[in-house]
């Protein structure tokens, strides 16, 4: 017994040092990311930002990077109130680190879920730190929390906790975690009702109980739909049942204007699958051990592969989209090793049958966890020396041009209202007032003379960080009465005179 515990302590700590060394590793490559102007997205680093210290400084949920948003927590295009988590640390740590360095803290807690889902199952305490490594080294993972910051990737730690909360009972934990996943963004109810339904499954009198506390969870979850849609009647809702059937028969969102010739999914659903095989391999074939988990991702992967919403490529901006779908494959094969290896006895789990404590085979598990934590760590190692490596290089060499940008922005003061394109407009966070000049680029012409302005704002930039390239808005700062102030390589600082 007393083995048994020291056993147990030793497995607590090896998942705190996982779940910290993730969170450490990921915050400080994304540092290095934006700070060498290599985000994915800086549009969206600095619009999550912005709303974030805004709130912090009780002014509301206001952003002035989209101009098509209101200014409000309910009339924002997507349902994300969980992002005021973040709130508190731009007290003590303003600005983009923080923000980030929650977002990899959050996603790393995805491996405590993992390690509780293995145990569950049957894993023993060893088994169960390999299934929460693995969890946590999944190579699309690293690529949703590196991106930028997005809500819908703070779903990650929820819904894998929710499906350990649910496989041990207990109701009262389902119902936070659950609600805290739905705070994320408007399809995650969807989601978590359908990973409820899965858990649900089971005639055996032993699943009674289970099968009672998923369906309550799922039901609240759909209530909850209900009652965010209710508020928020003009909310942009992805996985919407209507608009879902007619785009992926061929008829666009701005509809009535169709897609193409044939339907979405004609022309995209072959490369996409070969892609999701690359994008799950090799976790995703472990997570077959537990194919009823995976039925909280249908609802998400059934909308990605049949519309036309830009995923399925490791660059951009479309990642983000597949970050519930990574969590539920990582949970679905953590649960399936400790299926497989039944090392220890279990109550009945909703994938494992009645059976309690049915003898399994812990060396093919071992043999199968060993397997893809060497694909795993290979695949680290090639993101290292890609994409990671890349991204990171001018911070970590002091890059003349890069600082030479940075020292631009540090000439702005704090509070003026300033104006930049989305590689650079990150860098100017946090402030009241900031302008995209890609976003306001579809409004701002002088009635009279058709010439463009400024957007046309209570409150218009008095500073502009715009590359050289994109002469017209050049144009359009030095026609408001902005001046160029200083260089640095294609960046041009416009100010008062």
């Amino acid at each position: 017994m007393a083995a048994g515990r020291v056993h147990e302590r030793r497995a607590a700590i090896a998942v705190a040092a996982l779940v910290s060394g993730f969170a450490v590793l990921h915050a400080v490559v994304a540092g290095l990311s934006w700070r060498s102007l290599r985000p994915d997205w800086g549009l969206d680093l600095a619009y999550f930002t912005q709303q974030v210290w805004n709130a912090s400084q009780l002014r509301g949920f206001a952003q002035t990077l989209h101009w098509h948003e209101s200014q409000s927590l309910l009339g924002n295009t997507h349902f994300n109130p969980i992002v005021l988590l973040g709130a508190p640390l731009q007290w003590v740590a303003p600005g983009l680190d923080s923000l980030l360095a929650l977002q990899c803290l959050l996603v790393a807690l995805g491996g405590v879920g993992a390690y509780r889902l293995a145990r569950a199952h049957g894993a023993g305490p060893s088994l169960g730190v390999g299934a929460c490594a693995a969890f946590l080294l999944q190579a699309p993972l690293w690529r949703v929390v590196q991106a930028d910051v997005r809500p819908l990737v703070w779903s990650v730690p929820f819904l894998v906790l929710l499906a350990a909360a649910l496989a041990e009972q207990r109701r009262r934990e389902a119902l936070v975690w659950a609600l805290l996943a739905c705070l994320c963004r408007e399809e995650l109810p969807v989601l978590v009702a359908a990973l409820c339904l899965g858990h649900a499954a089971g005639r055996h009198p032993a699943f009674r109980r289970r099968r009672t506390i998923a369906l309550s969870v799922g039901a609240a979850s759909l209530g909850f739909l209900w009652l965010a849609s209710t508020l928020r009647p003009a909310s942009d809702t992805y996985i919407e049942p209507h608009m879902w059937l007619l785009e992926a028969t061929g008829w666009g969102l701005d509809l009535p204007r169709a897609v193409g010739p044939e339907p979405v999914y004609v022309e995209r659903f072959l490369p996409r699958m070969r892609w999701l095989l690359a994008w799950a391999f090799p976790v995703g074939f472990v997570a077959f051990l537990a194919p009823r988990m995976l039925v909280g991702a249908v609802p998400l992967l059934g909308y990605l592969l049949t519309t036309s919403v830009g995923w399925a490529d490791w660059r951009g901006e479309g990642p983000h989209y597949t970050g519930p779908a990574v969590a539920l494959v990582g949970a679905a094969a953590a649960a399936g090793l400790g299926w497989l290896a039944r090392e220890q006895p279990t109550a009945p789990a909703p994938f494992t049958g009645p059976a309690t404590g049915a003898p399994g085979r812990p060396r093919l598990a071992w043999g199968l966890l060993l397997a893809v934590l060497a694909i795993e760590g290979a695949q680290a190692v090639r993101a290292g020396a890609t994409w990671l490596h890349e991204a990171t290089a001018p911070a970590r060499r002091g890059d003349p041009d890069v600082a030479a940008v940075r020292a631009l922005v540090e000439r702005i003061p704090a509070e003026a209202p300033a104006m930049a394109d989305f590689t650079t407009v990150h860098l100017l966070v946090p402030r009241q007032v900031l302008y995209c000049y890609e976003r306001d680029a579809m409004r701002g012409f002088d009635p009279a003379t058709q010439e463009p302005l400024l957007p046309q704002r209570d409150v218009q930039p008095a500073w502009a960080l715009v590359a050289e390239r994109h002469a017209d808005w050049l144009a359009r700062s030095e026609r408001n009465g902005l001046v160029e102030r200083a260089r640095a390589g294609e960046y041009v600082l416009l100010g008062p005179p």
